[in-house]
């Protein structure tokens, strides 16, 4: 016995674990079997090797049920903890994965190019100048505070100036449910002139937007019905702060000769998300996604970060919306994803009308 248990002593110090147990097994020493066994899932949990934990978890818990019935259940319990670890470990491992990703995609929000604030700024500026108004989370960092919206001119007309923000600004679903629906009835119309216009806008900036009316074409001159269900109706024209841009106005403003059948893109329709953006979900172009798709077809690898980002017209049927695609084309895009999520992963490009 002496000699059984120095051997297996020995085999403890070289961290044998599995002869120990055996050892100790053979000269019928059931607690200290019990105690190497949870020595060893101590030894691997400190490895972070959960898999392994839990199989000798599992090994540990048949002993127990052959010969220690009341150990049985402290095995029992100790194996959904480590599982439990393991979802845990896991989760901060993809978080912390996710976060490198995105800060690598993700664009310095931090320093715009505006030619100045644009109430001061408008009746100078020329169509493609930007400028910034009222303020948003883009650097996904609290604890300096918002960081000051950059805008596009992209139109001017009658003391009005249109403004798209240069970036995607957030990541949101057209419409929280998969029902048909239109600009006028969907979620994300009321979000943006409630929740995003509170959050983005001060009272006093909130007075100098326009409240513009916005026509909601309807999409059948652009889904042919022989690819298609034949585009949908736009719905009643809307009065809206805060508004996406349309297909016509996408044509008419960035002078694009756009097609369903993708025949034709415009780069200046590419869009990159802010790490904010990013962090809540927005998908782009990763950098292994250009290597294995958009290399070998020519793009540039400027594309690398780019996102798709929501029109507010309806796409080929009212269970669907039109979208600017990576690569700065129009495309159909289903309100909800075939596994059933609701499409919030497409980003959001506000407009605005101020005047000057």
């Amino acid at each position: 016995m002496d000699a059984q248990n120095g051997r297996a002593e020995a085999y403890l110090g070289i961290k044998d674990y599995g002869s120990a147990i055996w050892t100790y097994r053979n000269i019928n020493e059931k607690e200290k079997v019990v105690s190497v066994y949870n020595t060893w899932v101590d030894e691997l949990l400190s490895e972070e090797d959960y898999d392994e934990a839990v199989e000798i978890l599992y090994d540990a818990r048949g002993y127990a049920h052959q010969y220690l019935k009341d150990e049985e259940a402290k095995f029992e319990t100790r194996i959904e903890e480590v599982n439990a670890e393991k979802e845990r470990a896991l989760a901060e491992e993809a978080e912390a994965e996710f976060k490198a990703e995105m800060e690598a995609l993700s664009i310095n929000c931090g320093e715009i190019e505006s030619i100045g604030y644009a109430p001061d700024v408008l009746a100078d500026a020329e169509v493609g100048d930007h400028v910034s108004f009222g303020t948003y989370e883009q650097d996904s960092d609290d604890s300096n505070g918002p960081e000051e919206i950059e805008w596009i001119v992209i139109d001017k007309n009658n003391g009005k100036a249109l403004l798209l923000s240069r970036y995607a600004l957030d990541a949101r679903a057209y419409n929280d449910t998969f029902v048909p629906i239109t600009w006028e009835n969907c979620t994300l119309r009321s979000w943006l002139n409630n929740d995003f216009c509170n959050s983005a806008f001060s009272t006093e900036e909130q007075e100098l937007i326009f409240q513009n009316v916005n026509e909601n074409a309807d999409s059948f001159d652009f889904y042919p019905k022989d690819e298609c269900e034949g585009g949908a109706e736009g719905g009643n024209d809307t009065e809206d702060r805060v508004f996406l841009l349309s297909i016509h106005e996408v044509q008419q403003l960035f002078g694009a000769n756009l097609t369903y059948d993708r025949s034709s893109k415009n780069d200046s329709l590419i869009c990159y998300p802010t790490k904010q953006a990013l962090i809540n979900g927005a998908r782009c172009v990763s950098e292994d996604e250009y290597k294995r798709y958009w290399r070998d077809d020519g793009y540039p690898a400027e594309i690398i970060g780019a996102t798709l980002w929501w029109l507010r017209s309806p796409g080929s049927g009212h269970y669907y919306s039109t979208v600017v695609y990576k690569d700065g084309e129009l495309d159909d895009w289903r309100l909800k994803h075939e596994f059933g999520d609701d499409a919030s992963d497409i980003a959001v490009r506000p407009a605005i009308y101020l005047e000057y």
